[in-house]
């Protein structure tokens, strides 16, 4: 199976053959596929509309203030950005560096990233996610909200057990939803 950042790569979406476990229910769902190259899905209907969710999502200097675990976010040019990410302690930090380009169709905004983690150097101390991968997929519904749909590879890399990945996954797929609303609410 080709690597998350491949599949990103050539326009696609995570293959339609992994074996999708539900790990968060109710109004904000979280689906994984563990795995080598592990993805994650969550969706939820967000009371923000969907152009100030995708500026939001392309405004990267933003971030520590949108995404209480992103700690440092800096762009390094236009689509190029680089992230720090805080993990619970005893863990090491984790950093990414990524490339982003956004896709409007009719009601619908995708903003897509890929990895490029030569484009900036490793800090020592922190685990550099090198298939930092997704897509967020924003579809306006009218009266300020939007269907929301984040993908994303969702290896953590370094000195995380395995089985404190669900739990991972299941925190970042809702924490992620959450701040997103809140920020845009504010």
């Amino acid at each position: 199976m080709p690597s998350a950042p491949l599949l990103l790569l050539l326009g696609l979406t995570p293959p339609s053959n992994l074996r999708w476990e539900e790990i968060r229910s109710g109004a904000i769902t979280v689906r994984c596929a563990p795995g080598a190259s592990p993805w994650c899905v969550s969706e939820a209907i967000l009371h923000a509309p969907a152009s100030t969710l995708g500026r939001m999502l392309m405004d990267f200097t933003s971030y520590p203030s949108v995404f209480s675990r992103i700690t440092e976010a800096r762009a390094l040019a236009p689509g190029l950005a680089t992230f720090t990410m805080r993990l619970p302690a005893p863990l090491a930090p984790r950093d990414a560096v990524a490339r982003f380009t956004t896709h409007k169709d009719g009601p619908t905004t995708r903003v897509d990233w890929s990895p490029a983690p030569d484009a900036a150097p490793e800090v020592p101390g922190v685990v550099r996610l090198k298939e930092y991968a997704g897509r967020w997929t924003l579809t306006d519904l009218g009266d300020g909200r939007t269907q929301a749909r984040c993908e994303w590879a969702s290896a953590l890399g370094g000195d995380v057990p395995e089985w404190a990945l669900p739990t991972a996954w299941s925190l970042q797929g809702g924490e992620m939803m959450e701040e997103l609303e809140a920020a845009a609410r504010r």
